[in-house]
């Protein structure tokens, strides 16, 4: 199984929730890949120059499919390749997906069913509204989106990545990569998540829906934050990585059929 981390330039080592996820499938091989530019004891507070420059998406999948390349024929695998991703590594793993044949793939927290900069546009325009900043003192986030399309090989930051980083997504939805994939995907989403709006899953759902696809499978989970925690604070992700195992056990392998 690849586990594909999250946003930010921590090591794979950093990721609590990536050693959960470990933890629950721990019976099965694990694949993990530094992101460009980023040291396994590097400081996760201090991004490199190379992060910023070449740490998008696209660059995460190449590295993937390389690192596919060098296992392809190991006499010790046996050929099943699963996918957890939560985050920017679910959206890291769709890409993946349309690219490299899977036998199953689970995406947390992805939303998915819209363009990324929509996403990214209504999160911080949220939560400048929640902090009490006035409505003629909002930024045009489209304005900002427009001088990364112009630029799209800079290492400027703007709000925590480069722009190189968001040229490679904004504009991109990751369902219409899901869709590429015929193997059995388990999309999970908090409908508290004030990091990715619950809306984008959702519509994501609609997108197979009304393209008449049935391998995917929906958990909407009340009240669960991007991290699966809950309105007291209480993490629920074991349970759920709990049965996303089960499920992943019992879908794999088996063709997708429609009722």
């Amino acid at each position: 199984m690849i586990f594909m981390q999250g946003s930010g330039c921590a090591p794979v080592s950093a990721s609590t929730g990536l050693a959960l996820a470990r933890a629950v499938f721990a019976d099965f091989a694990a694949v993990t890949v530094e992101k460009y530019g980023v040291s396994p004891t590097g400081d996760p507070e201090s991004c490199s120059e190379a992060f910023y420059r070449h740490g998008t998406n696209s660059q995460r999948v190449e590295d993937y499919l390389r690192v596919m390349e060098e296992l392809d024929g190991a006499g010790w695998w046996d050929g099943r390749l699963f996918v957890f991703g939560g985050s920017e590594g679910a959206e890291v793993a769709a890409r993946f997906i349309a690219s490299y044949p899977v036998d199953a793939a689970i995406l947390m927290s992805l939303g998915g069913g819209r363009r990324f900069g929509e996403d990214i546009r209504e999160v911080m325009l949220d939560d400048m509204k929640r902090a009490g900043v006035p409505a003629e003192q909002l930024p045009d986030i489209d304005l900002v989106f427009q001088r990364i399309r112009d630029t799209p090989e800079s290492a400027e930051v703007w709000g925590g990545s480069s722009f190189a980083y968001w040229a490679d997504s904004i504009d991109r939805r990751a369902v219409d990569f899901m869709m590429e994939s015929d193997a059995p995907l388990l999309l999970i989403h908090g409908s508290a998540d004030l990091s990715v709006p619950v809306a984008s899953a959702r519509l994501a759902v609609a997108a197979f829906e009304q393209s008449g696809r049935c391998n995917l499978t929906y958990w909407e989970e009340g009240g669960l934050d991007h991290g699966m925690v809950d309105g007291t604070g209480t993490s629920r992700l074991a349970q759920i990585l709990d049965l996303s195992r089960h499920w992943l056990l019992a879908r794999a392998g088996r063709p997708s059929v429609c009722p």
